[in-house]
């Protein structure tokens, strides 16, 4: 339970045993030690696998760093597929935003909670430049931008001779 769930229930057990009137005072739980608990992070991570969080410092972007962090090809969002909790529903997976995260909107997690960090959409820069491989894609990209992402040119790159090549869906999708 989160601590405001066991104020809640300390607060209708009072109540049932006529001990409380919610007129009154509220109830308030204050935690005095927090418990290690573990989660699983995968996808766009540099080191994915098991970590161990502190119930005070169990935030999603704590999880994502304690993993190594965003991978390059890491895209824009994070999926957080909550653990099964006895007695309640199964609750559908949460995603957020890298930039929900870095202005602290973070949904936090709970024991066996699986974080995905999202691929992102990716493109390859091949030849004459000084990085090739697969780049993130981001939307505005443009050439200039591309080219700077893989390093920029070498001597022997040559615009005239460059060629972009877009995927083309076929007519079934």
């Amino acid at each position: 339970l989160t601590q405001l769930e066991v104020g809640d229930l300390l607060a209708r057990s009072l109540v049932e045993k006529g001990v409380y009137n919610p007129g009154q005072l509220q109830p308030s739980v204050t935690i005095a030690v927090y418990r290690d608990f573990e989660v699983q992070v995968g996808g766009a991570v540099r080191t994915p696998g098991l970590i161990r969080l502190s119930g005070e410092n169990s935030g999603v972007i704590r999880a994502i760093n304690q993993a190594g962090g965003f991978a390059a090809n890491a895209g824009t969002e994070v999926e957080i597929i909550r653990a099964p909790v006895a007695g309640r529903p199964l609750e559908p997976p949460v995603v957020v935003t890298r930039d929900q995260l870095d202005m602290n909107d973070d949904p936090g997690l709970r024991e066996n909670d699986r974080v995905n960090v999202k691929i992102g959409q990716v493109f390859f820069v091949n030849g004459e430049v000084n990085s090739q491989g697969e780049k993130r894609w981001e939307p505005g990209m443009t050439v200039n931008k591309a080219l700077s992402l893989a390093g920029g040119q070498t001597p022997k790159f040559s615009m005239g001779r460059s060629r972009i090549e877009r995927p083309v869906k076929n007519k079934d999708g």
